[in-house]
């Protein structure tokens, strides 16, 4: 769904005046993710102001503990100024200086660079802006500058009255800054903008659209930490690669990725190169997998985030794994499902990703799986039922009779807050577990279902359509599915007519019906981030 926002353009004092005007003239901009739907089935674009502090949800971070750029910043004011004895100084010394001077450039850095890192509030960080954007000034560098996003997203931040105002005129000072620094960026900067341009969720098109330009020019020097925090980025902002940068990194970026992973780097490639879309190359694909692989069954332990993001960016990719790699695969899964931090949306992406691969469970995966589904069940909702228990039912994982029974006591509590599409997919699940509900709850099933029709996409359609008729008979039950086939009969002619694009507008109510789930997902997402593992 897109959706368009309209603010007034927020000016300010700061700033180089040719970049920041010409990057405040800009009224609206357009942001369009590409994105596949996920286990969830939803995916965000929208169109946001220029300069409006817009918040976009958006799928989990590779920084799951929350702590920014991931890595203590080097000293020396980056490229720009003369740091690491490159590109000359414009604070003292130029090229290779010595001297006084250079020293004393040197000690003024580092107390700057630290001012930044310690700062404890975004009105430290306006200080710092102004006192460096003062007349006779040089400003801060790229470096600086990156740092100094990455602490705007560790501190508190203002939501309403004069405080929020100035807070959005300071980040458009920073964005204006960056965007008069961006010829000197290089890689490490680059990154680390758009992954923390993402965590702000404060979108900016012609920022990130220079960065885009920049990242272009410099993917020679990306490794596996910058190609990281800048997939990372755009997958939150719903934000493709360039088709150019894309190409050169699938040709180029595989061999480089393996030999300078440290961490779960691989992983998160894996997983973010799924989220956005991209179609990977045969060759790229064969490499990357096969290193995320054997770096996962090297592992003694594993956390669920790391196991999870990896299954569900190689489910996303159109990987399948062979006999060994997928038993591998399966052990791995038993002392994470038992894990008392494991939450609902690691069962919801795991379930999801396995069923990709179409493969029958070993019956002590269906038994683990199942008790830790059991215990979640308050908290799971109708959205995310649905999802279990239809990738378990491609799975051949049902779960025993009476937690299938409990599992449907705590839907029929949520009844009103389930869509038809998620009731269409429990439907399809009981029918392949060949579990039939008692009377009385057919009854409330078959009433909620037929209140919902009219927001069902013609996917639910046709699940009602082949599940109710072997869930039993009845008049109410007839009833229902003469309606949904209907229904369905009309949505198709409606594609004959139309297009697919007809069949898209039919569908937007139901897609505007799922958002509160969408929702609830990506606010489990983030407090499953901020909750310390044990």
């Amino acid at each position: 769904m897109i959706q368009s926002v309209h603010s007034t353009c927020i000016h300010t004092d700061l700033g180089p005046s040719s970049a920041a005007c010409s990057l405040l003239q800009h009224m609206l901009v357009h942001c369009s993710g590409n994105i596949p739907s996920g286990p969830d089935h939803s995916a965000y674009s929208v169109f946001v102001p220029y300069c409006c502090m817009h918040v976009i949800r958006g799928p989990v971070s590779y920084d799951e503990d929350g702590s920014g750029m991931g890595e203590r910043p080097q000293r020396g004011g980056g490229y720009n100024r003369g740091g690491y004895g490159r590109g000359g100084s414009s604070r003292g010394g130029g090229r290779g200086g010595r001297g006084e001077g250079q020293e004393r450039w040197q000690e003024e850095n580092r107390i700057l660079n630290d001012s930044i890192q310690n700062a404890s509030s975004w009105r430290e960080l306006q200080a710092i802006l102004e006192q460096n954007s003062r007349t006779g000034m040089l400003g801060l560098d790229g470096f600086q500058l990156v740092s100094m996003l990455s602490r705007l997203v560790k501190v508190p931040r203002p939501t309403e009255g004069d405080d929020a105002a100035d807070y959005q005129q300071f980040v458009a000072s920073v964005y204006g800054w960056m965007m008069d620094r961006m010829p000197r960026c290089r890689s490490r900067q680059i990154s680390g903008a758009i992954f923390a341009i993402g965590r702000l969720n404060l979108y900016n098109a012609e920022l990130v659209g220079a960065l885009l330009e920049r990242a272009q020019t410099n993917i020679s020097e990306f490794g596996a930490d910058e190609y990281v925090k800048f997939l990372d980025g755009l997958q939150r902002m719903n934000v493709a690669p360039t088709a150019e940068w894309t190409a050169e990194f699938f040709r180029t970026s595989a061999d480089k990725i393996v030999q300078t992973a440290r961490r779960d780097e691989v992983t998160a490639i894996v997983s973010f190169v799924g989220r956005l879309g991209m179609q990977p190359t045969p060759e790229w694909l064969a490499t990357i997998t096969a290193a995320a692989i054997d770096r996962v069954a090297q592992r003694d332990t594993l956390q669920v985030a790391e196991y999870r993001r990896l299954l569900v960016g190689l489910a996303s990719l159109g990987w399948r794994p062979n006999p060994q790699q997928l038993q591998m695969i399966v052990d791995k899964s038993y002392p994470l499902l038992q894990l008392p931090t494991t939450q609902v949306h690691d069962l919801v992406e795991i379930a999801w990703s396995l069923a990709q691969w179409e493969t029958p469970m070993p019956q002590q995966w269906t038994q683990v799986f199942c008790d830790r589904m059991t215990r979640q069940r308050r908290f799971i909702r109708p959205g995310q039922l649905g999802s279990l228990l239809y990738s378990l039912a491609y799975l051949r994982a049902p779960p025993r009779p009476d937690q299938i029974d409990y599992l449907l006591q705590d839907l029929r509590i949520q009844f009103d807050d389930a869509t038809c599409d998620d009731l269409a997919n429990v439907a399809m699940a009981l029918v392949q577990f060949q579990f039939t509900p008692r009377d009385s709850y057919m009854d409330d099933f078959l009433i909620t279902i037929k209140m919902k029709l009219s927001t069902c996409s013609a996917t639910g359609l046709q699940n009602l359509q082949s599940a109710l008729p072997a869930m039993g008979s009845g008049v109410r039950l007839n009833e229902v599915v003469r309606e949904a086939v209907s229904r369905y009969e009309a949505l198709m002619a409606q594609q004959q007519v139309g297009g697919e694009a007809a069949v898209d507008a039919a569908d937007q109510q139901q897609y505007e019906a799922q958002q509160y789930e969408a929702v609830a997902a990506a606010e489990a997402e983030q407090q499953a981030e901020q909750q310390p593992v044990a």
